[in-house]
């Protein structure tokens, strides 16, 4: 039975493990990888034509902003990107043709581009001060005066 046993590890031996011309060329690139390398760089193409736009986008929801609605002929509101100074009027005076709408701040979104910017702040740890004794102006007079009778050239 050993004699079987140790036969059979001798054959096992030269099994398994790395192979000589195994395994993809030197250089080559997975095709799986090659395309999701190939997306994200037509993503990031994609991006950078418009990523003044994106980041002013993102701002304007970060930060809210007031817009001014106008009616359509078919009675749908429609955002005004640029009042003028008539506009505005109108829409101060109540006119119904224009109505002013508040886009609240997104918070979450201001963190999040806070901690991209400046980093995350790091752990807060808590800390526990000794209590400092509590002394009076006249408490202190009169060893900040033996104090300062010592000092070279505090004569007067």
């Amino acid at each position: 039975m050993e004699a079987e046993r140790s036969e059979r590890l001798a054959k096992d031996v030269g099994e398994g493990g790395r192979r000589a011309g195994s395994g993809g060329k030197r250089g080559s690139v997975y095709a799986p990888t090659r395309r999701k390398q190939e997306l994200l760089a037509t993503w990031r193409a994609a991006v950078a034509v418009g990523f003044d736009a994106v980041i002013e986008a993102q701002l304007r929801v970060a930060v809210g902003a007031s817009v001014v609605l106008a009616t359509r002929p078919d009675g749908t509101w429609a955002h005004h990107p640029n009042p003028d100074a008539t506009i505005l009027a109108r829409v101060r005076a109540g006119d119904g043709a224009y109505r002013l709408t508040t886009v609240a701040p997104n918070h979450a979104l201001l963190k999040q581009i806070f901690d991209r910017l400046l980093g995350r702040p790091g752990e807060a740890l808590a800390v526990d001060l000794p209590v400092l004794p509590q002394v009076s102006d006249a408490e202190l007079a009169a060893p900040l005066a033996a104090l300062l009778s010592r000092w070279p050239g505090a004569d007067g």
